[in-house]
């Protein structure tokens, strides 16, 4: 009976290192990429709640809030090479300190990792004069083609101009994918 019992774990242990090597030998195991891609994004639709207004973005005290979204795709060069769209809630300060929570799927080709699409979040902070600093994050089961199991996450640093709604800047970070 113990005799028997070994024998079925080293079955099992056996199985599963054959079941690594294979994966491994045909191509499923996950490579990091690092990667730095530029964006430049046209202006945005920005829809504030009352008491605020375009005119009057920032509140006396209190907080103000919205959402936004892309209104044409941005567009993205570098290890990323293709376009993104967006949407965003947000929420300002009275000091002029603004934090966004965007949903955004990009759909190109990833240096390293081939074409296709995925969604990441991310969380930002934007100071009072527009510089925006954030944290990205890939979603899983969010994406298609070669990026279907991409994994991944970083920074973003930019730029968000009030005056006509415009961003850029630069994203960097890691993309874990199947090795081509």
């Amino acid at each position: 009976m113990v005799n028997d019992a070994i024998a079925r774990s080293q079955w099992c242990l056996f199985v599963i290192a054959a079941l690594l090597a294979t994966a491994t030998a045909t191509g499923c195991s996950m490579h990091p990429h690092h990667i730095v891609a530029h964006y430049d994004s046209p202006a945005d639709h920005v829809d504030w709640m009352p008491p605020c207004t375009p005119e009057r973005p920032l509140p006396q005290t209190g907080f103000c809030r919205g959402t936004g979204h892309s209104t044409t795709p941005t567009t993205l060069t570098g290890d990323w090479q293709g376009v993104s769209e967006y949407a965003y809630g947000w929420l300002a300060l009275p000091s002029g300190v603004t934090f966004t929570d965007n949903l955004e799927t990009f759909t190109g080709t990833v240096a390293g990792c081939g074409s296709g699409s995925m969604t990441y979040w991310m969380h930002a902070r934007e100071d009072e004069h527009g510089n925006i600093s954030a944290e990205w994050s890939i979603v899983d089961g969010f994406g298609g083609g070669d990026l279907t199991r991409a994994r991944g996450h970083g920074t973003l640093t930019g730029v968000f101009r009030e005056h006509d709604l415009t961003s850029s800047g630069e994203f960097r970070g890691w993309i874990h994918c199947r090795a081509r």
